[in-house]
């Protein structure tokens, strides 16, 4: 072995006997009922982590409850928390009483920049200010038209090639991966990727697919790191991730050096440039750095940081969210056939007055439409999971009161500093105290009548919520509406008959596999055909 090796080996023991130092050194939750772990080592992350989303989340719910405590690494207690009042007190009221994990933050940063969703503390109140001038979603509709537009012409395209009467067969998330980071690419930095039109573009290859080979289907000695290397030091963590030999990671880093180099010399450019009504993200933030208010300025290095999330997690986000709601849709040819009516009297009244493609008034106003999307983005949330640790001591209110092992009953959890939260996202989103005794049916019409809701996005947790909520929400879902608009209106869509089950697979976000094909990796085949005039 090297030198290198006998170092990172040397860090990890130490790092494994600090993490034990401090599961027996904290405060226990130990009297809040929940699971028994499989094993010491790896405690129920394995259970709680299968690669099929939601399997564990809904059983686990079904024992014990929308709050409940589990065993992580090393015995270490964690709290899973799917109770509305719990989320919304540790989301909204407690933005910076939980902090994300420090190894999560590590790993996030490689991923997707040190940006405003890694960020913390001051630092995040000051890029949030920084950020807080971007302009509206509406912006980038004429965007959002032209880029899916291209995508109906070539499926068009497609269709015309196939014999008469047959139907062609698109793969939905390599088509929408591709139009959505067309629109980032615009929207982020005025850059043309060329996804859609298939130019030969190594960032446009490298982002493609990403996500799910980098972070899908861990081992248990990776399940293992990823529980106790939020014990190490950030910087021990940031060392690591620079330096391990590890594939998935080296192509991490690859992927991150590719796109610095390439956003460093697009600031350069711009800083040379008349940026007066320019509204992609990078413009504005150069004209904020040239600008005497030292609040609100980054260096170029931050500039780079905030572009690189905005890229990587909008286009990830809206990509696999699409890719889902096309799932649904296609498999309900009912609710499709619904849905294209509602956009056809939308579009008389567009053409009425004279005008060619919907306002954002106009997507806002198909209101079934939206009840489909927002159905969707509940039940197939491309949002797995969220990872919080107190920061201090706090108190969890509870929405309904739980029994603890010694036979008390609380309507709050006191949480000791340096607890770590599960926020369930798909527990929540199936949760019959907030979605009723049919919580886990896709029923479109429950957003059709006025809800209570907790305060998050539409009431669900795909783009979190209170000031650690995604930026980019409002934009996402106008795109998303776009896309579907424009897909719905033009085309019959169906789920092949040969495809037996679409997994939900877990990975940072929920990818679709096909059973019997798992090592072809993220794919949604789907048969096309043309709406008849």
């Amino acid at each position: 072995m090297d030198s290198l090796e006998y170092v990172l080996i040397f860090l990890v023991s130490s790092g494994v006997l600090y993490s034990a130092y401090r599961r027996y050194s904290r405060i226990s939750i130990a009297d809040i009922p929940g699971p028994q772990p499989e094993s010491y080592l790896l405690g129920s992350s394995n259970q709680l982590l299968l690669p099929e989303c939601g399997v564990t989340e809904a059983r686990w719910q079904e024992e014990f409850g929308s709050i409940f405590r589990f065993k992580a690494s090393l015995g270490e207690d964690r709290l899973y928390v799917a109770d509305p009042r719990a989320l919304q007190h540790i989301l909204q009221r407690g933005g910076y009483t939980y902090m994300k994990l420090t190894g999560d933050g590590a790993a996030n940063a490689l991923l997707g920049g040190r940006g405003l969703s890694w960020a913390e503390g001051d630092i995040h109140r000051r890029y949030r200010k920084a950020t807080a001038g971007l302009p509206e979603a509406i912006t980038f509709l004429p965007v959002f038209h032209k880029t899916i537009g291209k995508v109906v012409a070539k499926w068009k395209d497609l269709i015309a090639e196939q014999p008469l009467g047959q139907k062609a067969t698109v793969d939905i998330p390599s088509w929408m991966s591709r139009s959505s980071l067309d629109v980032m690419g615009k929207a982020a930095f005025d850059y043309n990727f060329g996804a859609v039109d298939d130019i030969d573009n190594p960032l446009k290859t490298s982002y493609q697919g990403l996500m799910a080979s980098a972070f899908g289907a861990p081992s248990d000695a990776r399940t293992f790191f990823e529980n106790i290397h939020n014990d190490f030091p950030a910087w021990l963590i940031a060392l690591f991730y620079e330096y391990v030999p590890s594939t998935r990671i080296k192509k991490l880093r690859a992927n991150r050096a590719q796109v610095h180099n390439l956003l460093n010399g697009l600031i350069q450019d711009k800083k040379k440039e008349n940026l007066a009504g320019k509204k992609d993200v990078m413009s504005l933030l150069v004209k904020a750095s040239l600008d005497n208010d030292r609040s609100a300025k980054m260096a170029d290095a931050e500039i780079i940081q905030q572009i690189t999330t905005t890229l990587f997690g909008g286009h990830e986000t809206v990509s696999i969210s699409v890719t889902w709601i096309i799932y649904e849709v296609a498999n309900r040819p009912e609710i499709q056939a619904r849905m294209r009516a509602e956009i056809q009297e939308t579009k008389k009244k567009v053409i009425a007055r004279g005008e060619e493609e919907f306002t954002a008034l106009d997507l806002e106003g198909m209101h079934y439409t939206v009840a489909v999307m927002r159905e969707c983005l509940r039940l197939q949330s491309a949002s797995v999971r969220i990872s919080r640790e107190a920061i201090k001591d706090d108190v969890l209110p509870l929405y309904k009161p739980i029994v603890t092992q010694s036979g008390k009953t609380i309507n709050e959890i006191p949480i000791p500093k340096g607890t770590r939260l599960f926020i369930a996202t798909q527990g929540y989103h199936i949760n019959s105290d907030v979605w009723g005794d049919d919580s886990e049916e896709f029923k479109p019409e429950r957003w059709l009548v006025n809800r209570d809701t907790t305060g998050l996005f539409g009431n669900v947790l795909t783009f979190s919520s209170g000031i650690r909520s995604c930026p980019g929400r409002k934009f996402a879902f106008i795109e998303m509406q776009a896309i579907m608009v424009a897909l719905i209106a033009n085309f019959e869509m169906r789920i092949p008959a040969e495809v037996k089950r679409v997994i939900r697979h877990r990975s940072i976000a929920m990818v679709p596999l096909l059973e019997g094909d798992l090592e072809s990796g993220v794919q949604l085949p789907v048969e096309i055909s043309l709406v008849a005039q």
